[in-house]
């Protein structure tokens, strides 16, 4: 319960560009050994011009929580964000594979970065799978999310 209003407070502030202030939230989850705070102060980290920074420290959390699946859709983000494709793709297909993995989350992540990588096949490929996909389907900001990278991708997304 700490750790979900811990993250909600470090999110909030970085919605807010709050970054300073977010880093102390990371320290606080950090002390009660909670994998969210590698996020937090990943993102805090970026908002600070210290991309660099945040992918040493996302590789770092995935030796400490392998199966932390946000970090690792952060890592490939923002692995894709310095020109890093091929390595940010391997992070990405890692993510997939991992026990509890918001599939339809890490798939869309996916299929924008191939798209802007220029592997626009790859990209309407997967987003095809996730068009009639129930897990999106359900939650109205990923359908609204599948709906714009179909349109993107010149695809035809069902209404």
């Amino acid at each position: 319960m700490k750790a979900d209003i811990l993250m909600a407070r470090g999110l909030r502030l970085l919605n807010t560009g709050q970054a300073d202030a977010a880093l102390a939230i990371a320290e606080a989850l950090y002390a009660i050994r909670y994998s969210g705070a590698f996020d937090i102060h990943a993102q805090a980290l970026d908002q600070l011009g210290r991309k660099s920074d945040a992918i040493i420290l996302l590789r770092q959390s995935l030796t400490v929580a392998p199966d932390a699946w946000v970090n690792a859709n952060l890592l490939a983000g923002y692995l894709c964000d310095e020109g890093k494709f091929e390595d940010a793709f391997s992070v990405y297909e890692g993510a997939l594979d991992m026990p509890g993995v918001d599939r339809a989350v890490v798939e869309i992540s996916y299929a924008l970065d191939l798209d802007r990588a220029g592997w626009s096949e790859e990209a309407r490929s997967r987003v095809k799978a996730w068009l009639a996909h129930d897990a999106v389907a359900v939650r109205p900001g990923l359908r609204r999310a599948v709906d714009k990278l179909a349109r993107d991708l010149g695809l035809e997304a069902p209404t």
